[in-house]
């Protein structure tokens, strides 16, 4: 695998929440939402909060204003975090994680998008995105993160998800690799069928240690402070391999497990060049 550059920051954007929240934005070189530079990313959150407390101050009656007192009301705690949370084995991250989109949560309402929480809340999104692929399967959600748990497609005897299956999207339906092989059910919320294939011939003999790479690409805790961790990032839909983007970590380190996977190399190429980066050029080096 090459060893591609991280580009230069740029003016474009990946709209992550929606535009309706960022009254302050005038033009697309405002829009922060989904700029992955972080210098880049907080150049433009300054603008919009200096741009903010102006507003403010000139206007003190402005009705928006006085949602900052009406938040402390509302019990955002028990906003929706989406099934993404039952991945995660310690209470306490939970907490975390249903505190941080509260927050998040809370900024949309006044219209004042927080800065720090992006990364995170990209990692959380990612664990509703699996999530919600495990019950598209037919996989309970709660299996992905136990250690003794075993994909169903592999069981002998029939599927109790055969009908879940069936009307499944195309790239999530079961490889063959996949029903004679045992492996855990993580991978099977992965909507690629090459590199479910590529990760269960690399687990039979023993190339990586599979919790690695699962906690690297979706763990939202421990790594999120650094942009610089492996990631899998999902923008779109979790069952369309053209709303998932690998970062340049994440191909630098696990580039080898995509040989053939042409696919998210085209996805990562179309969200990069969104943001107006440049595409990279990917060459697979097998182990």
């Amino acid at each position: 695998m090459n060893n591609p550059e991280e580009p230069e920051a740029t003016q474009s954007k990946i709209v992550i929440l929606p535009r309706d929240g960022l009254v302050e934005l005038r033009d697309v070189q405002d829009d922060w939402t989904g700029v992955t530079s972080w210098q880049e990313r907080r150049k433009r959150q300054n603008r919009l909060s200096q741009r903010a407390r102006r507003r403010r101050l000139k206007n003190p009656n402005d009705t928006s204003n006085s949602q900052v007192a009406s938040l402390e009301d509302n019990n955002l705690e028990d906003q929706e975090l989406g099934d993404g949370h039952l991945l995660l084995r310690s209470p306490a991250h939970i907490q975390i994680a249903r505190n941080w989109q509260a927050h998040a949560y809370g900024h949309y309402l006044v219209r004042s998008p927080s800065p720090t929480l992006l990364q995170t809340l990209i990692r959380v999104n990612a664990l509703n995105a699996i999530a919600r692929n495990a019950q598209k399967i037919g996989i309970p959600v709660y299996a992905l993160c136990r250690d003794e748990a075993v994909s169903p497609f592999s069981l002998p005897g029939p599927l109790p998800v055969v009908p879940t299956v069936a009307i499944s999207p195309g790239m999530l339906r079961p490889t063959e690799l996949q029903k004679t092989t045992v492996h855990h059910p993580w991978i099977d919320v992965l909507p690629l069928p090459r590199l479910r294939d590529n990760i269960i011939r690399a687990l039979a003999i023993e190339w990586f240690d599979e919790d690695e790479i699962c906690l690297e690409a979706f763990h939202p805790f421990d790594q999120c402070e650094s942009e610089q961790k492996p990631a899998l990032l999902i923008w779109g839909e979790a069952d369309n391999i053209r709303g998932w983007e690998a970062n340049i970590p994440f191909l630098r380190k696990w580039g080898w497990l995509l040989a053939g996977c042409d696919e998210l190399f085209e996805s990562t190429n179309a969200w990069r060049m969104q943001r107006g980066e440049k595409a990279l050029n990917f060459v697979v080096v097998v182990h």
